[in-house]
């Protein structure tokens, strides 16, 4: 796959500085993929409490989707029609509030993320500011809402591959359409031949939200490898658990700093599990935390014959979890708050923390600056 040098940016400005195109090689198997993917887990279950309104609705598939069947935006706008009809974009999956006379879909944004296996959805209606500035966005106040992930259209000649001429719904990167089972998957088929598209094989629930918004910032409860941990394994996890669910899209905003001249290759992903510790695999379960993960290539490591005074040195990583890194609340990670603190017994409320100990400095690090580590990790 070559994408070559004319390729430009939004601005004008070209996608590839020079005059190398960027281009990769993959190998194909005879294996045909005819499984349709499925829904693993959502936030907010159904439930008889209701939701802080400032709730992401987030839904995670067993496998990669199609981001152009699960992402996009929604919004209804008079165009002064003839046919006096509003015009929306996306819709392939919508949200619903069944609590005024006459359905009202959501306006808002559905973004794609976590290696293309988490949907998140946030609205338009901006209705505060978290503990760092930034905007929280809300559903309908004391709203019922109904929560519709569409199965695309099957070709019926090539069950459960979607038509290729009207993508109407959620797809995986083979083209196969939602096996959503109706009602929070109750109907599943395993007779793939089976599927016929939306309605029929739609996913979809239903909760309810409140008037009120919540603002309790996250923490981290857990980290790997450890502070300072020596000889670490060249592929050891990268881990970073939070006290409760999170947005898996912010997770982009975690980086890796070393002090080598050149980092190794990462890209984040996140789990959800439940209170038991184990894996959430079923729409049913419940979401007790998150734990973001950085997966890597092989850490750097002293060669047996170092040729070079940098390659006698020993690698450094500096894992960063920034600020706008945010829970399923939209709270940002600020204070930040490591493993062993709590904020409550935090004595300096402004600080940050890690193994009970408070921040010794008040200055703030950016993104992209040398942080006064030794040795300093390279930008």
């Amino acid at each position: 796959v070559f994408l070559k040098t004319g390729i430009k940016w939004k601005n004008s400005k070209p996608l590839f500085p020079g005059s190398n195109p960027y281009y990769w090689e993959f190998t194909v198997s005879p294996v045909v993929d005819l499984t349709p993917p499925q829904v693993e887990s959502i936030i907010p279950l159904p439930a008889a409490t209701v939701y802080p309104r400032n709730i992401i609705v987030q839904i995670n598939f067993n496998e990669a989707i199609d981001p152009i069947s699960a992402s996009g935006l929604f919004k209804t706008e008079p165009k002064f029609l003839k046919t006096g009809e509003l015009v929306q974009e996306f819709n392939n999956i919508t949200i619903v509030n069944s609590t005024l006379i006459g359905p009202l879909t959501v306006n808002g944004e559905y973004k794609i993320a976590n290696q293309y296996k988490t949907v998140e959805f946030i609205s338009f209606d901006e209705c505060g500011k978290n503990p760092c500035g930034a905007p929280i966005f809300c559903l309908p106040p004391s709203a019922l809402l109904t929560v519709t992930a569409k199965s695309a259209s099957v070709d019926q000649s090539n069950p459960p591959q979607a038509s290729i001429f009207n993508l109407d719904g959620v797809v995986d990167m083979a083209n196969n359409s939602l096996n959503g089972g109706g009602k929070m998957g109750e109907k599943l088929k395993t007779d793939y031949k089976k599927l016929v598209g939306s309605p029929e094989d739609n996913f979809w629930w239903e909760f309810s939200t409140s008037e009120k918004i919540k603002t309790t910032p996250p923490f981290l409860t857990e980290i790997q490898p450890s502070v300072n941990k020596p000889g670490v394994d060249d592929t050891a996890p990268l881990t970073m658990t939070f006290d409760g669910p999170m947005s898996a899209g912010s997770f982009n905003k975690i980086f890796l700093k070393t002090n080598k001249l050149y980092n190794v290759w990462y890209t984040p992903a996140g789990n959800n599990f439940k209170k038991n510790g184990l894996p959430v695999k079923e729409p049913t379960d419940e979401i007790a935390y998150t734990q973001a993960q950085l997966l890597h290539g092989a850490f750097w490591k002293i060669p047996a014959e170092p040729k070079t005074d940098d390659e006698k040195i020993a690698s450094i990583y500096f894992p960063f979890v920034p600020s706008e890194v945010i829970d399923i609340y939209q709270n940002c990670f600020y204070k930040a708050v490591g493993p062993g603190c709590s904020l409550t017994d935090l004595k300096d409320p402004l600080r940050s923390c890690y193994n009970d100990a408070p921040s010794s400095s008040t200055s703030t690090c950016q993104t992209g600056e040398i942080c006064p580590f030794n040795p300093a990790p390279k930008p």
